[in-house]
């Protein structure tokens, strides 16, 4: 029996092509795979099979998927020996986290091939990137974020014959074969680092005693602005009203984290006194009571700032 991990592109990606997990398993239950488990909702589905003809597969899992969900998905198989080579191959530092944005790029056809790397649209000294084993590992810098070729990747021919997943997800993902866990970066352990891209993934990952709080506040921040988006990005939970981040929230090992943007700082500074802060942030420990009614307000700041920007009336004061 061979160990695979099937990468689907493209689904539940902002509402659009929405893939059930449970039913997603059973697709590849009724196939006669087994082992068959899924993590996070990005579409990564490990499981074991006897078959040998990878195209052959691939084909059968793709006419069944779009028997089941009435849309194509493509997908893209790893085999655990590839994916092992691939996650051994990312330097230890490179971690998807908010200093840094750390991806790897599953290649189809072929583009499957190392000159692909010159087809990037990569900006010197600020763009990392290498190949290894069909995958590009591609990290920048977030405040280089606005220099790096990431942004103009979108839309590229390479984009067109690739699914990504963060690295975190992808040493999890090794780490789910029954392999070792992967290096941790020194860094890190004043972080929490779930490795998740999703927010119940998360929560979910987080350590026991945080994960009552993250779901209140998330609970108290969809009461406060119901009109808000949930997401996820810089590798935390986070809420959208009008396309803009509206706040961000993480689990850190003696506190949360909640990042309400500077403006709100400014706003609620004599509130947020008998916190620690920064420019953007305030921190809650975690043997605290957490300020509810506060998040409840600071979030209302946030969405009619964000409502007043929108229709051209600048700041709310």
């Amino acid at each position: 029996m061979t160990k695979y991990v099937a990468l689907l592109r493209g689904i539940n990606v902002g509402g659009n092509s929405k893939v059930e997990m449970v039913r997603l398993r059973s697709v590849f239950a009724a196939l006669g795979h087994t082992d068959v488990s899924t993590y996070i909702n990005s579409g990564n589905v490990l499981f074991a099979t006897d078959k040998k003809d990878v195209l052959l597969l691939t084909g059968a899992i793709e006419h069944a998927l779009k028997k089941e969900f009435g849309f194509p998905i493509a997908v893209l198989l790893r085999d655990e020996k590839t994916l092992r080579k691939v996650a051994a191959a990312i330097p230890t530092e490179w971690v998807n986290d908010l200093e840094q944005k750390a991806d790897v790029l599953f290649l189809w056809g072929a583009f499957d091939r190392k000159q692909t790397l010159a087809l990037l649209p990569t900006t010197p000294a600020v763009d990392r990137v290498q190949y290894v084993a069909g995958s590009i590992v591609w990290s920048v810098d977030r405040k280089d974020y606005k220099k790096s070729g990431m942004q103009k990747f979108i839309g590229t021919d390479v984009y067109k014959h690739m699914t990504a997943r963060n690295v975190n997800t992808v040493r999890k993902l090794v780490e789910l074969f029954g392999g070792p866990k992967a290096i941790v970066p020194k860094r890190a352990p004043t972080r929490v680092r779930p490795g998740a891209d999703s927010v119940e993934a998360y929560i979910e990952n987080a350590p026991k005693e945080a994960q009552p709080l993250l779901r209140s506040i998330r609970v108290t921040i969809t009461a406060a602005a119901p009109s808000a988006t949930e997401t996820f990005s810089y590798g935390m939970p986070t809420f959208d009203l009008g396309g803009k981040h509206l706040v961000h929230f993480a689990a850190f090992a003696k506190h949360i984290g909640f990042y309400p943007t500077p403006s709100a700082m400014i706003a609620f500074q004599k509130e947020f006194a008998p916190y620690k802060t920064s420019k953007g942030a305030v921190q809650f420990p975690l043997d605290k009571p957490i300020p509810y009614s506060l998040i409840t307000r600071v979030v209302r700041f946030r969405a009619k700032e964000e409502e007043g920007r929108k229709k051209g009336k600048g700041k709310i004061v």
